[in-house]
């Protein structure tokens, strides 16, 4: 079922007991509404108004699979940190995918994800700077394989450490992250996921300072990233060796206005199939043209394809 209601709306789903699937509209939103779907399998919301979800209410709807809210406050009880400690009680083991606009890490909400052990795709906006390790355990998701962060630039990481709050599930293959600078710390929890075939970042900007940066990851290596997109990322220097990105196929890079050359170790990365660039600099085209003549000369293949 998928309908945009009034406010009026609550009362006439009273009589709607066996849904599996659920999109709503509206100006305002209360989890307790619909507490009653216990068939719900998938739940998407969009409200003009901040939603607030008890999170005793959510751990009733044991069917859950799919969770899609754009504004979401989690309001939580007094003895809610207890209950922390007797997890097999309040479990939601059918939740596959989670994904919310608008959420705080602290330190209840990062615990709040433990409730969703068999989790494979989370997507976040974060307000703001995290305050508590979104996976405090990352053992505990390790089925997940699909993760999207979004960071407020306005309010990102004021202070100093705060990347030690991201050390990422073992078993990811997806990682998006918007807003988030990469440290050398930041990049080094990135290169331990081993599975990891796809990475885009997104506006990553050194806080408080507004020249570009130096990305060197001569001495890294992402053994199966097989997809990599840079977009509006202030590097002006990027530093690689031909073991930094060994399975490389695709790299896109869009709107990073300083970045003037794409590293000479690419020529070296035999699965390298693809170079898309957008509203570059001039520079950054030419380098992946002359990428693609050193692979011809020392291949005699043209298996290279430049879109500028």
């Amino acid at each position: 079922m998928d309908v945009v209601l009034p406010n009026s709306w609550a009362t006439a789903m009273q009589s709607l007991t066996q849904l599996r699937y659920l999109a709503l509209h509206v100006k305002q939103f209360e989890l307790e509404w619909i507490s009653h779907l216990h068939n719900l399998q998938t739940l998407q919301l969009k409200s003009s108004k901040r939603i607030s979800l008890r999170g005793a209410t959510l751990w009733e709807m044991t069917k859950l699979r799919h969770v899609n809210i754009n504004y979401l406050f989690v309001a939580w009880e007094d003895n809610d940190e207890g209950s922390f400690e007797e997890c097999s009680t309040s479990m939601l083991e059918n939740m596959k995918s989670f994904r919310t606009c608008d959420i705080c890490l602290d330190k209840m909400n990062a615990r709040f994800w433990w409730r969703f052990p068999h989790l494979e795709e989370l997507n976040l906006r974060v307000r703001y700077e995290p305050e508590f390790p979104l996976f405090p355990i990352p053992e505990v998701h390790t089925r997940i394989h699909s993760l999207s962060l979004e960071f407020s630039l306005v309010k990102l990481f004021n202070s100093a450490g705060w990347e030690r709050y991201f050390v990422f599930p073992s078993n990811l293959r997806h990682l998006y992250l918007g807003g988030c600078f990469l440290t050398e710390e930041m990049v080094l929890n990135i290169a331990r996921l081993k599975k990891l075939e796809s990475l885009k970042l997104f506006m990553g900007f050194p806080f408080g300072r507004p020249e570009s940066y130096c990305w060197d990851v001569t001495n890294v290596e992402f053994p199966a990233l097989k997809y990599l997109t840079l977009h509006l990322m202030r590097i002006a220097e990027w530093k690689a060796s031909e073991e930094s990105f060994p399975v490389l196929e695709k790299l896109v890079i869009r709107e990073c206005h300083y970045f003037k050359e794409i590293p000479t170790s690419f020529a070296d990365i035999p699965t390298l199939r693809l170079i898309q660039l957008s509203n570059c600099m001039e520079s950054l085209g030419v380098s992946a043209m002359n990428i693609k003549r050193d692979i011809e000369e020392n291949t005699g293949c043209d298996s290279l394809l430049v879109l500028v």
